[in-house]
This record gives structure tokens, C-alpha cells and sequence, in this order.
């Protein structure tokens, strides 16, 4: 709910302080967002993937679903960027996307999971 708050105020010259992204030096509850939300992902692929690991799913397995779901948020937030809503303009076009950031950081977080075992002491 914050992002969607945070990246759609209404107006962004009426919007509240606390809705908007800080100047360049400085911070707003808005630039948490993001962060807070890698970091609740970051948690919950780690009991995702010790679930599957614990099901004896193969190595392979769990590599396709994750490129799989890369591919989709990739995809999803192309779609997003490129809706008439949005008032699509190529020369705007990016693909560094906040969707398209979180795919990125989802591979990397399960990559360095799967890969590197974890050690119980």
C-alpha cells in the first residue's frame, strides 16, 4: 500500500511532505518504502527456499520457477511503464524500473541463497 501511495499522491506539487522523495540531502518516510519492502522479500525467500530445499526439490527446479518469476516481474513492470495511464513516452522509457529493480534483487537474493549453504552451530 505505501508504494502504490507514495508513487501516485494525486498531485505532486499539493502532496504531503511525508508522501514525497527528500532533495538530495536528506530522507522522508517515502524513501523507506523501497528499502523496507526488499527487506521483507529478502526474509521471506529465505523460508521459501529452506521449504523447498526441504521437499528435496532439485537444484534445477528451484533455478526455473526463480527465472521464471524474474521474467514476469521484468515483464509486469515493462507493462506498467509502457500503459497509456502511465502516459507512455519512449523517450522516457527505462528499464530501470522500480518492478523491474526488485526482479533484479529477487535473483540475486535467491542466487546467493541456493548457492552458498548456510552453517548451524
Amino acid at each position: 500500500m505505501g508504494i502504490i501511495v507514495v508513487d501516485n499522491p494525486g498531485s505532486d506539487a499539493k502532496a504531503y511532505w511525508p508522501i514525497t522523495h527528500a532533495e538530495w540531502n536528506g530522507w522522508t518516510p517515502t524513501d523507506f518504502i523501497f528499502p523496507s519492502f526488499l527487506f521483507l522479500a529478502g526474509i521471506s525467500l529465505v523460508f521459501s527456499i529452506s521449504s523447498r530445499q526441504q521437499r528435496r526439490q532439485s537444484f534445477f527446479r528451484i533455478l526455473v520457477h526463480v527465472l521464471w518469476r524474474t521474467l514476469i516481474l521484468i515483464a509486469i513492470g515493462f507493462l506498467v511503464n509502457a500503459s497509456p495511464i502511465v502516459c507512455f513516452d519512449i523517450h522516457t522509457f527505462r528499464f530501470e524500473g522500480v518492478t523491474q529493480r526488485i526482479a533484479v534483487c529477487y535473483l540475486a537474493a535467491v542466487a546467493l541463497e541456493v548457492w552458498f549453504e548456510r552453517r548451524d552451530n
